[in-house]
Order: C-alpha cells, then sequence, then structure tokens
C-alpha cells in the first residue's frame, strides 16, 4: 500500500474519532444540562443562604481558607494549625485542583477539612455553578474527601449561584470576619493587621463564628500564618477562664477554653445546634401576645405592691417617679425574696462579648450554681449563640430592656427626678422588642422541664417610674425585680474590693442575708466578677451546713411562681 493511501485512511480515521469524540461531548453536555434543568424545576427557585455565624452552642470557632496558589503558605498555614491543635476549612477551586491536585491531597490528608470553592464571575449561569459544584466535589470525593460545603470567597454571590448550591445539596458558607483589608497587601505586622480589623471593642471570637483567611494575599508570605496565630491568642485564648488556683493547662476539669474547628464538624454536632423558636415551640405563658397579668386578673394596684421585688433606695425621697405616696407607702424596699432558708439570688445585667460571660459561666458550672441573667438586648443578635449558651446551661433568662434608657433619671443640677425620654409608646417598643429577641433565641429552650425564658424585668440603673410600671403591666411582664443589692462590680478597681462588695451583699453580723438579691454584672468592664465568685463559691463549698456563713444559691424562677406575693415580705 501505498502512502498516499496510508495518508487517506489515517485521516479517515482521525475524522470519524473527531466526529465520536464531538458528538459524545455534545450528548453528555445535553445530558448535564437536562439533569440540571432537572434539578432546577425540583428546587423551585430556592436559594441557599449564606451561613456566616453557624447556630450553635458549642464552644468553637471555624476557620476557613482559599487562595491555594502559594503551596508555601499553604504549606506553612497547615504547620501552625497542627501546632496550635487546631483544625480548618479549606474551600477548593476547579484551578487548584487542575493544576496541584498533589496539594489538595495532602490536606486532606493532614486531617483538614476541605469544601468547593466557587469563582466570582459576572456573567455566571446556573448550569455553570452546578458544573462547577459538579467536578470539585466528584474530584475531591477521588480523593476521599465527600464534602457539601460551598464558598465563594471573594466578590459578590449572585442569586443565580445561590439557586446552584442549593439545587446541589450543598451549604453555603460566607465569612462573618474576613481577615482581609485592601491596604493591608503590603503589611509585614501581624499586630498592624489584627489592630486594624478588630478595633478597640472587639474583644473576642464567638462560638460558631466563620472566619475566613485568604491565603494567596499578602506580598509577606509569612504574614497569615503570624496573623492566624496572633488572631487565637489575643481573640480565642482570651475567653478562657484562668485563675492562680485554676489554669486550664493543669486543670482538666476546666473546659472554658474554645477549640477552633473546619464548619462541616461544627455543622455536623447536632448535640449543640439549634434552631430560632417557632411560636409552637414556645408555651403559650411566655408568648410575646399572651399578658399573664390579665389572664390571671391582677389588677395595676396589686401589681405595684406584689410583683415589684425593690430596694432600700426607693421611697418618697427614692429613685422613684409618678407615685402617689400610698402607692409608695406599698412598693417593697427591700429587694429580698421570701424565704426561711439561707438563699441568695446571683443576677447578672446587661450584656457583654464571650471573654466576660464564658467566663460567668465556667465558674457558674463549676460549682454547680444557677443564676439570672437579665439581658440588655440592644446587641445580642449579633451573637445570639452567646446567648443560646447561657439559656442551655439552665439559667434564667430575663429583660433588661433594650436600649437602656431608664424609666427617670435625676437632673444633675437639680438633683430632681425627672421623666424618662421616653414616651410610654416608646418605652413600650421598647420593652416588646427586648422580649421578642429572648423569645427569638431562647423561647424553645427547656431545662429540667421548665422553660428558662421569663417575664422579669430589671429596670435599668433601678430607678422607677409609674409610667414605666404601666408600661411593664401592658407588656406583660409579670415581676419586677431591682435587688437587695447592687455590687458596683463595673467600677471596682481590685479582686480584694470586688470579693468584699460581694460579701457585703451575702453577709450581715456573720450570717446570710436571706433572700438576698445580688445585682451583678455580665459585661467587659467588670473585670473581676467571675474570680471574685470563683473564690467565693468555692470558699462556701468548704463550710460545713450547719455554718451559718453557708449560703445556698437559687435562681428566681424557683421562687417566683404565680402565687409569689412581695406585699407579704417580713424582714428576718
Amino acid at each position: 500500500m501505498n502512502n498516499f493511501s496510508l495518508r487517506r485512511i489515517f485521516t479517515f480515521i482521525c475524522l470519524i474519532n473527531i466526529y465520536v469524540i464531538f458528538f459524545t461531548a455534545n450528548d453528555t453536555a445535553y445530558a448535564q444540562q437536562i439533569n440540571y434543568a432537572t434539578l432546577r424545576q425540583k428546587n423551585g427557585g430556592t436559594e441557599a443562604e449564606e451561613i456566616k455565624m453557624i447556630h450553635t452552642t458549642e464552644p468553637s470557632v471555624c476557620f476557613t481558607f482559599a487562595g491555594l496558589t502559594k503551596p508555601n503558605v499553604v504549606y506553612d498555614i497547615l504547620t501552625r494549625l497542627k501546632g496550635m491543635n487546631a483544625k480548618g476549612t479549606f474551600f477548593i477551586m476547579k484551578s487548584d485542583i487542575d493544576k496541584n491536585p498533589q496539594l489538595i491531597q495532602y490536606i486532606i490528608n493532614s486531617g483538614n477539612e476541605v469544601g468547593i470553592g466557587l469563582p466570582s464571575l459576572k456573567n455566571t449561569n446556573f448550569d455553570a455553578m452546578c458544573s462547577e459544584i459538579n467536578y470539585i466535589q466528584s474530584h475531591l470525593a477521588t480523593m476521599g474527601a465527600k464534602t457539601n460545603v460551598v464558598m465563594q470567597p471573594w466578590g459578590t454571590v449572585t442569586p443565580e449561584t445561590r439557586e446552584a448550591v442549593s439545587a446541589m445539596g450543598c451549604q453555603l458558607i460566607g465569612p462573618y470576619i474576613n481577615i482581609i483589608n485592601s491596604k493591608q497587601k503590603k503589611y509585614t505586622n501581624p499586630e498592624d493587621v489584627i489592630n486594624e480589623i478588630f478595633g478597640k471593642y472587639m474583644y473576642s471570637m464567638g462560638r460558631g463564628w466563620v472566619i475566613f483567611f485568604r491565603l494567596n494575599y499578602y506580598d509577606d508570605d509569612s504574614l497569615c500564618g503570624k496573623v492566624m496565630e496572633l488572631l487565637k491568642r489575643r481573640k480565642i485564648d482570651v475567653v478562657q477562664y484562668v485563675s492562680a488556683n485554676d489554669d486550664p493547662k493543669s486543670n482538666t476539669k476546666n473546659d472554658s477554653a474554645y477549640s477552633i474547628k473546619g464548619v462541616i464538624e461544627v455543622l455536623n454536632n447536632t448535640h449543640y445546634r439549634y434552631e430560632f423558636s417557632q411560636k409552637s415551640q414556645i408555651p403559650i405563658q411566655l408568648q410575646d401576645d399572651y399578658n399573664p397579668m390579665i389572664e390571671q386578673k391582677i389588677s395595676f394596684n396589686d401589681y405595684i405592691k406584689k410583683r415589684y421585688i425593690g430596694n432600700n433606695e426607693v421611697g418618697p425621697k427614692g429613685d422613684a417617679l409618678g407615685f402617689s405616696l400610698a402607692e409608695l407607702r406599698n412598693l417593697d424596699t427591700s429587694g429580698r425574696i421570701h424565704t426561711n432558708k439561707p438563699v441568695i439570688f446571683l443576677t447578672f445585667d446587661d450584656w457583654g462579648s464571650d471573654v466576660s460571660i464564658n467566663k460567668l459561666l465556667y465558674v457558674l458550672r463549676k460549682h454547680n450554681v444557677k443564676a439570672t441573667f437579665c439581658i440588655l438586648t440592644n446587641n445580642v443578635t449579633n451573637n445570639p449563640n452567646l446567648l443560646r449558651a447561657i439559656a442551655s446551661d439552665g439559667h434564667d433568662i430575663a429583660s433588661h430592656s433594650d436600649k437602656h434608657i431608664p424609666m427617670t433619671q435625676r437632673d444633675k443640677t437639680t438633683n430632681r427626678l425627672m421623666p424618662s425620654p421616653q414616651s410610654y409608646n416608646q418605652y413600650i417598643n421598647d420593652l416588646k422588642t427586648a422580649y421578642t429577641k429572648l423569645e427569638m433565641i431562647t423561647g424553645n429552650v427547656v431545662f429540667n422541664g421548665h422553660p428558662v425564658l421569663t417575664r422579669y424585668f430589671r429596670p435599668p440603673t433601678l430607678y422607677i417610674s409609674k409610667m414605666g410600671f404601666k408600661s411593664l403591666y401592658a407588656d406583660g411582664y409579670e415581676y419586677i425585680v431591682s435587688g437587695s443589692y447592687s455590687t458596683d462590680d463595673f467600677r471596682q478597681p481590685s479582686l480584694e474590693s470586688m470579693i468584699s462588695a460581694i460579701k457585703a451583699a451575702i453577709y450581715a453580723d456573720g450570717k446570710v442575708i436571706k433572700g438576698a438579691v445580688l445585682v451583678m454584672h455580665m459585661s467587659d468592664y467588670a473585670a473581676y466578677t467571675a474570680t471574685a465568685l470563683d473564690m467565693i463559691l468555692t470558699e462556701n463549698d468548704l463550710r460545713k451546713d450547719n455554718d451559718p456563713a453557708k449560703f445556698i444559691t437559687s435562681k428566681l424562677s424557683d421562687y417566683l411562681t404565680d402565687n409569689y406575693d412581695q406585699s407579704n415580705f417580713k424582714i428576718k
């Protein structure tokens, strides 16, 4: 056979191969199009919501990473994660798989998680995103990693992408905290990065927060790892309780530290996961449109007399406005709960970060103490996991208003009581807003068979007015609790002074003040509260039962039942 004939045969074979490849490719594309079209139809237009904070009470923070184009940075991060006893989730792009599959396999073998990373495309479409997800997911599966978490690390996530993520049965992850600032590319000092991103008032990371690091961003290849380690020390390790007699490094029972994990592990830990409360999950008597005052036919006069646990500042010349002399005489001034037992009540006002509140929770858990937390709700929706953690530990959840605007205030010049800057309707709306937030986050939490959410209210600054009482009555708050002693812990200058303040609230002549209600704070300014409580509770645990200084702790809901009547209180 001559060369011409051979060339003709070779050309014919090539044409057949091209024909087969062309039509096979088209058939595959067509099949995928039909498949994605079916998926889209079944999905019904649902768009995946970006999870930036996992709803969990697990004491863990989620580290996520993307941008694997600098392998030396990736290896550096993996080494540092191992040294920190931490894990993270690395979001893998299609280009990462095509260019460096060995690096991805190394990440998987190191015990870290991998997820699906999507590019930011202006002209993206549903099918293209589904195809991208399928490609990455399939290749990661061949490497031994099954994953259904997706992140688009940069750029605006389009509705088409959200729809594709939902149709593919995946979960869309986004950063709650993005460790990237556009002007920091040439930085070399991790201190500068952390200080600029967090400022003065973000004291810590929170449970379930998704923290994102872009690995190929900085010119200095070591900076990302240094920033990550500094973040752990400055914003995560600070939440753990450390005292001279209780260091988590030496006490294995000290479980106050937060761990660093990947998002998949935290998402899959159903023991700690939760959903916001649905109306059907909340007892009728705690639903925001239910008013126990009306249902129980309690008059406003009885409400003033029976449902207010006051303090010694109440009176004709005290911190009360708008009441008649007769009404003032009926207001409780003891601030104590009726009991013949040496019971005290620990209550905490306001709000704070994981730094202050996590330490309090650990100390209370350590001593098996339940308390009452009066929540200032203005910022709780920024960190609902922390509020849910308080509730899950079995503590009472009460309201301290939304904006912390007092019912009345003193004029600094004349020292006379002045009306609240809020009108009656504004005050009612503030109270409703506060309760609705508490109901949404904690309304379905039950501890030992009882709801943790209460209809108790702690007046801001403890000042009261008749207008404020009418608002509370109309909003269905069952009890107004000021308390017998404010420790002023937010301005105590030392641990010693804080210990003295707490003891002054508990003891008189060496004996327990029965029914004492201690007013403390969960804010970051109350620097010594947790340690002082730990020392006092430790001392109390060692006392014998017949010691007159031995006290019992309780939460308000153990005593403030429907039949409780403060007007019968007699100091003993």
